[in-house]
């Protein structure tokens, strides 16, 4: 599980710090910017690429798998003994969360409200919970989730220290640059 799910975990506390790091750079400093840090195209891009990880945790951990047998055929036969088939790789772990997490993949997978058929994605979008959690803690929580399961069985396992490199920076300058008044000088480095 965490090899599949590590590096969406990271990517999306990665987003979420970008946008937050923006956000208050735009707020302290508003005479240097000509318009929103939102507005480039930038943040955009990254918002997608942080729903696709919601997405494809939830689908990783919540999708299930046919055996080697049955997959052949495409579904689970009547005949097939393995334990595994057509369960969730999450069978048996209690991992939170992951109601949540299929809330908000259903929101990002179906934006128009009226798409949404469930009653519980109804409630949630309702709440406006769609637009007030943050996406980030809760993919931090079921990723800790995992971590304590791990341990409880045996294994050792620590938690992800997700890094903030120079792709990461170079992209909050580059947001921070699409954002800069045309009079103020191009000289200022981020880095």
């Amino acid at each position: 599980m965490r090899i599949c799910t590590d590096t969406s975990v990271e990517t999306l506390i990665v987003y979420w710090l970008i946008l937050g790091i923006a956000d208050h750079l735009s707020a302290k400093a508003p005479g240097l910017f000509s318009r929103p840090y939102y507005n480039t195209p930038l943040v955009p891009m990254l918002r997608g690429h942080a729903d696709e990880q919601i997405v494809r945790i939830y689908a990783f951990l919540r999708g299930s798998a046919l055996c080697k047998i049955c997959r052949a055929t495409g579904k689970k036969q009547k005949t097939c003994a393995e334990a595994r088939c057509e369960k969730p790789i999450t069978h048996g772990i209690s991992i939170r969360g992951l109601d949540d997490l299929k809330n908000h993949r259903d929101v990002i997978g179906h934006p128009l409200t009226w798409q949404l058929d469930r009653a519980g994605v109804r409630k949630f979008v309702e709440a406006k919970r769609d637009r007030r959690d943050v996406r980030p803690a809760l993919v931090w929580d079921i990723h800790r989730s995992i971590v304590d399961a791990q341990v409880a069985a045996g294994v050792s396992a620590s938690v992800l220290n997700p890094k903030f490199g120079p792709y990461q920076t170079q992209v909050l300058d580059s947001i921070l640059r699409l954002c800069l008044r045309p009079a103020f000088p191009q000289y200022l480095t981020l880095r």
